[in-house]
């Protein structure tokens, strides 16, 4: 693999994350915010990272929803009782917790991997030689 097919795929890695995030920027911007009263929270262990899920109470045009919303848990703020929610107006089954539209993990990974190739184009680029 040469430092050109390096570089191409560290672009469309980055491209990807970007898309990702101004997704997820649109839809906080669009939605409306509500802060959901935790219920309960639950922790699953998957290969290699857990997902963390929590029952979220909260009020939204006038009627009251019981809501399962994945969430990562910000430092310092692990043990809240209450949480910041996305509601598109008239759609509860897409309501999601603020912090996982900011750092969903799918988007970071895209950012990363474009990292690896950027690197890895440099190095060839600068040193003439592959790995």
């Amino acid at each position: 693999m040469n430092w050109i097919v390096s570089l191409i795929l560290s672009l469309c890695f980055f491209g990807l994350g970007i898309y990702k995030k101004i997704q997820n920027e649109r839809f906080i911007r669009q939605g409306k915010k509500y802060r959901g009263i935790i219920i309960k929270k639950r922790r699953e262990i998957a290969y290699k990272h857990s997902r963390y899920f929590a029952t979220v109470r909260f009020d939204a045009d006038g009627v009251s929803y019981e809501k399962e919303v994945r969430y990562i848990p910000l430092i310092g703020h692990e043990n809240a009782e209450d949480m910041m929610l996305i509601y598109p107006p008239g759609q509860p089954d897409k309501v999601m917790s603020e912090s996982f539209l900011k750092w969903e993990r799918t988007m970071v990974h895209m950012f990363a991997f474009g990292v690896v190739f950027m690197v890895y184009a440099v190095y060839m680029l600068v040193s003439g030689k592959s790995i």
